[in-house]
Formats: structure tokens, sequence, C-alpha cells
């Protein structure tokens, strides 16, 4: 009896890898993939999973973004494939995402139109449906470029009764950073 013994593949592995791992919200970050390769064999890499991060692989780079409007702790995993396309090992990127200040928007309003009408001596009411997923916004109604009343809420109403005119009314929307 001859018994040959052959040796056990050992693919591709994973060394530590120098990734920033406190990371800003939607920013894009990069960092170079190291793999220990004995055999010369060749390898692929696939991304097995993401929570709240966005990660993809080119070439020798891993490239992760912070999905938008997500914060705290995240995570990819990395799986690197010998040449049968089988896994031979998996690095898992763990990173914290810090909140960035997304300037709020203006979802809808009403009156829809840019030029409005009602009848004199009567209230026409003006209304925003505003999304800011980081703060309560303040909203400023100004009438003739005066700030006629001010509130922090994601549904402002203003109303308005006058006399037979024209009359600008606008709404400025604002997070303290940023105005919509």
């Amino acid at each position: 009896l001859i018994l040959n013994v052959l040796p056990v593949f050992d693919g591709p592995t994973f060394l530590d890898m120098n990734c920033e791992r406190d990371i800003m919200e939607e920013t894009q970050e990069e960092c170079e993939i190291s793999v220990e390769n004995l055999e010369g064999a060749e390898f692929s890499f696939r991304i097995a999973s993401e929570n709240k991060l966005d990660c993809r692989v080119e070439e020798m780079n891993l490239i992760y973004l912070g999905e938008k409007d997500a914060t705290g702790s995240a995570s990819c995993v990395v799986e690197v494939l010998g040449p049968d396309g089988t896994r031979s090992d998996s690095y898992q990127l763990n990173a914290l995402i810090e909140n960035v200040n997304d300037a709020p928007e203006i979802i809808s309003r009403s009156p829809e139109l840019e030029i409005a009408r009602a009848p004199e001596g009567r209230t026409k009411t003006f209304s925003l449906n505003i999304k800011d997923v980081d703060s309560e916004p303040e909203v400023r109604w100004l009438v003739d470029g005066v700030v006629e009343k001010t509130e922090n809420t994601k549904s402002p109403k203003f109303e308005l009764t006058k006399e037979s005119g024209n009359y600008v009314v606008e709404a400025i929307v604002s997070d303290g950073e940023f105005d919509e």
C-alpha cells in the first residue's frame, strides 16, 4: 500500500488592515486590503453582508460609505475566495458612523402655485411639509420681507388676511446651519 499525502490548500487569508473606523455619515473611505497568499493561487473578493455600511472592493482596495442618515455602529463582511470560488477567509470591518447635519427639505407646500389668489378680507392659509432627520426646523414666515411668524415644527401653517394688493409671502426653513 502506498499512501500519497497531498498538501492541504490553505487559501488566501486576510492580514491586519488599517481601515478608518470612525467615519462621517455619507463620507466615502478607502483602505488597502492585505491578503497573505502563500500558494500564489488566484483569488477574488465578495461582500458577504452589510449593516448601515455600503462596501465594495476595487482591485485591492475596500471602499466603504456610511449609509444616508445612518449613525452608530455599522459593519460589512468581506470574503476572500479561492480559485474554486469557495470562501477561504473573511474580514469584518466594524465602524462607528457620526451624524452629519443634513439640510431641511421642503417636501410639499400649499398652495402649490407660485401665484395664489384670495378674496379681499378672507384668510388664506399657507402650509409646508418639511423633512429634517437631524432636528426640528425653525420656520420664519415673511410678508414683503417682514417676519410675521416664527415656529419650530415640520408642519408649519401661516394664515394671512390682507386688503386688495400684491404681497410676497416667503417661508424660510432653517435648522440653524442650513436654510431652505
